[in-house]
């Protein structure tokens, strides 16, 4: 996996996030600044697998 993948993985669980899966998409649940959610939304399509296998986080 990736650095920035990482690092963005261990700061949204430092915000207790979870990532969702919701109609094929990467949702987040939890309140994060907006540079975390900028960083989320560069990274959606680079977290979906992840997000898929259950990886890291939450799956809905």
């Amino acid at each position: 996996m990736r650095p920035a993948l990482n690092a963005l993985l261990a700061d949204l669980a430092r915000h207790g996030a979870s990532l969702t899966l919701e109609n094929g998409r990467v949702g987040v649940q939890g309140e994060l600044p907006s540079e975390l959610l900028l960083r989320l939304h560069r990274h959606r399509r680079d977290l979906l697998p992840l997000v898929e296998r259950g990886t890291h986080l939450s799956r809905r």
